[in-house]
């Protein structure tokens, strides 16, 4: 395919990746109890992928563990660091800004943080869910429902496009994959 095709091609994913995100945003406010409920819980569930959350949770847990559940630890906080480290440089690169809310305004995140793309909130937790659900299959599904709670909850609160997240997703999975695969079993 010649540079011209992949351009068009590129300019029809964005296209429809900034259709299918506006169709996931909720409005930005709804008299109606069932809206205001949904509101609330995407908004507890964006921020289930706070750093700072997992940064406060992490030393507890590492007091509270054994051997094994300290290397664990370690591990996961590594290839969590190593993800941070990977969405923070493709930031930087492609400099694609948040989307803006159904009423034209940005999200409070621009202020925060303008750069969308990839999700550091979606890398984050699918890379806790993946080390820590290999290593704790009954674990598994409820950290993988987590993951994609926090990744769709970005969207819905109109903070990410779907192509945000989802490439966050698969950063996320691939370092907890590539530290698992580099350290011994655990």
């Amino acid at each position: 395919m010649s540079l011209a095709g992949w351009r068009g091609l590129l300019r029809h994913v964005v296209i429809l990746d900034k259709s299918l995100s506006a169709s996931l945003t909720l409005p930005p406010s709804d008299a109606t109890f069932l809206w205001g409920a949904l509101r609330h819980a995407t908004g507890v569930g964006a921020h289930l992928g706070d750093g700072i959350l997992w940064l406060g949770i992490s030393p507890l847990a590492y007091v509270l563990s054994g051997a094994r559940g300290r290397r664990e630890i370690l591990v996961t906080a590594g290839a969590v660091l190593a993800a941070a480290g990977l969405v923070s440089a493709l930031k930087f690169l492609v400099h694609r800004q948040r989307p803006r809310l159904p009423d034209g305004k940005p999200s409070f995140y621009y202020t925060y943080d303008r750069y969308a793309f990839p999700s550091g909130h979606a890398s984050r937790v699918f890379c806790i869910a993946t080390i820590i659900g290999a290593t704790h299959p009954a674990w598994s599904l409820p950290l993988g429902g987590l993951a994609c709670w926090v990744a769709l909850s970005r969207v819905m609160l109109g903070i990410h496009h779907v192509s945000d997240v989802l490439v966050g997703a698969a950063i996320g999975c691939g370092t907890g994959a590539l530290a698992l695969c580099l350290v011994p079993p655990l």
